[in-house]
């Protein structure tokens, strides 16, 4: 069947992302969010993505060019190979800036609107292609504006191709801090600036009650009595992992039982996990990704964010979901999500001390029922996939001038 042949009336949108199911990081699970649940009820919408070794290594099967994944379709293009090895060095970006191009100009009669997803190529690529072919573009950045302008900056992006986003039809930022940067940074218009936060599946996580609690400890071999504090997602500079290492090595040096996890992959991996081999006595282990994540979330105690770095934190959003009390860096991104002492802790810095007084204040139950109930309930009430999904359906059905068929839930932030 011609994909084409699927959507009929239907606003047809081409979803455009680096990376896509089977990998899972943060814009690639909201972008697979997204994508499944517009697909019927007037709206029709598939990918544009990239086949790498990354993602064919996490599939099960094969990854063709064109596939069918539930109700929509996905299209895969392959990254520059040589002598058969992937090449995606900055000289060889260009040819996959080439390849989103050609596939957005080829089937341009299969799409209405472009979505793409972060910044960089792909979103490169859908605001010229959109710009030639005369149709709406919208994209959401997932990261700071100011790390893709200093990236530019030291010549990893061409300055005219970030300049270009200028010209996008409607720009999504996640957070408050992303929207200001918007318009500050890139030059965008306040009016074709939107505020969507990401959402989760707020049923997927949640808190776990006593009995479920203890059975899952008793699966993942985690001692009833130990108090767990958890970390996920990557595991690279920006985020500072090696903080929890260090916060668990000074609880068990107060005499605490205590377990940190680590879970996650990223390019400190290897240094983490040569740490932890050195120091066999610090009671941290280091997991690789986890498709039962909500499980390790529900049996911890408490929730550590020590990135100096983070847009719009979705891992953050899963462990309040799970009614976790959890500490995060004083930055931007993390007060769009907690107030802090209500819902959560924002520590400045990402201190280990500060981190070490609130756990003695959640060990001690001071307040600790309220600011779990809180912490769920400010995701559930503002944060659910359902939101999200609704509004970026008025914000699609706005770039092309078509009425609503229903009021939707969420009308788009603007």
């Amino acid at each position: 069947m011609n994909p084409s042949d699927v959507c009929g009336e239907k606003i047809r949108i081409m979803t455009v992302i680096g990376q896509y199911y089977p990998y899972l990081g943060g814009a690639e699970n909201v972008a697979r969010h997204i994508v499944e649940q517009t697909n019927g009820d007037g709206f029709c919408n598939h990918v544009l993505t990239e086949s790498s070794e990354a993602v064919q290594k996490l599939s099960k099967h094969r990854l063709t060019f064109q596939e069918k994944n539930g109700n929509h379709w996905i299209y895969r293009f392959s990254r520059f190979h040589l002598r058969g090895k992937e090449k995606n060095g900055p000289f060889f970006k260009y040819y996959t800036f080439a390849k989103y191009l050609l596939h957005l100009v080829r089937r341009r009669r299969q799409y209405d609107v472009i979505h793409a997803h972060t910044y960089y190529w792909p979103a490169f690529a859908s605001v010229l292609a959109g710009k030639w072919l005369r149709k709406p573009v919208i994209v959401t950045g997932h990261n700071q504006i100011k790390r893709l302008v200093a990236e530019s900056a030291a010549g990893k992006y061409p300055t005219r191709l970030v300049k270009a986003l200028t010209s996008t039809t409607r720009y999504v930022a996640i957070s408050t801090e992303i929207k200001q940067e918007a318009s500050a940074l890139l030059g965008i218009a306040p009016q074709k600036v939107s505020l969507i936060p990401n959402g989760i599946d707020t049923k997927r996580f949640r808190p776990a009650n006593a009995d479920e609690r203890l059975q899952i400890r008793r699966r993942l071999g985690i001692h009833p009595d130990e108090f767990v504090v958890i970390y996920h997602g990557r595991l690279e500079q920006h985020k500072h992992p090696e903080k929890l290492v260090e916060l668990v090595a000074r609880l068990t040096k107060a005499g605490i039982r205590c377990r940190g996890l680590l879970v996650g992959t990223g390019s400190m991996q290897q240094q983490l996990a040569a740490t932890l081999a050195g120091e066999q006595w610090i009671p941290a282990t280091l997991l690789k990704f986890q498709a039962n994540i909500e499980e390790y979330l529900r049996v911890c105690d408490a929730y550590y964010l020590p990135s100096e770095m983070e847009g719009f934190s979705l891992a953050l959003l899963e462990a309040m979901a799970s009614g976790l009390p959890c500490m995060a860096n004083d930055i931007p991104g993390n007060r769009d999500l907690i107030v802090h002492g209500v819902n959560g802790f924002l520590l400045a810095n990402s201190q280990v001390s500060e981190a070490m007084s609130v756990i003695q204040m959640i060990r001690a139950g001071q307040g600790m029922e309220e600011l779990r109930r809180n912490a769920r309930k400010s995701v559930v009430e503002q944060y659910s996939i359902a939101n999200m999904v609704d509004t970026y359906k008025t914000l699609y059905r706005d770039v092309l001038k078509r009425p609503l068929l229903a009021n939707p839930k969420v009308s788009t932030q603007s």
